[in-house]
């Protein structure tokens, strides 16, 4: 999203932080192609859009007559701490990736272990101790971590 979001700030791209009630297609090519209502009761008019509603992207493409499945998918992370007298995390490159989990350095001796993985609407505590191990992969040292 960030990257996105970056990209069309570049190219001067309105963005519309509004929450989208319906989107029409237009009728003909002389009118703006399409029509987007937005919550606020306010309706704006578009040669082009980038729908990035998430989960309810589904339902703004229903209504216009296209079907995009799509189901949830829950992030986790944590942030762990190793022994402050170490630099553990000095040399990395920056984020690494390991079985779909990224480790993400924030100080020589802390890091975010995140990923989105499960496909649910409520968390697995379980998950948690599994995504810190990276899936059996992290050292003793990132593994029994705080």
């Amino acid at each position: 999203q960030k990257s996105l979001r970056e990209a069309l700030i570049k190219e001067k791209v309105e963005l519309i932080s509004q929450l989208v009630e319906n989107i029409e297609k237009g009728t003909s090519l002389i009118e703006k192609r399409w029509k987007i209502h937005l919550h606020n009761g306010t309706k704006i008019e578009l040669d082009s859009i980038i729908i990035c509603a998430a989960f309810k992207s589904s339902q703004l493409l229903k209504n216009l007559g296209y079907t995009r499945p799509s189901e949830a998918i829950l992030g986790q992370a944590i942030t762990i701490e190793l022994n402050k007298n170490e630099k553990y995390f000095e040399e990395w490159p920056a984020i690494v990736t390991c079985k779909q989990v990224n480790l993400i350095p924030i100080k020589s001796n802390k890091m975010i272990i995140g990923a989105t993985l499960e496909r649910c609407h409520n968390p697995n505590p379980t998950k948690l101790k599994e995504l810190q191990s990276v899936y059996g992969y992290a050292s003793q040292a990132i593994q029994k971590a705080n």
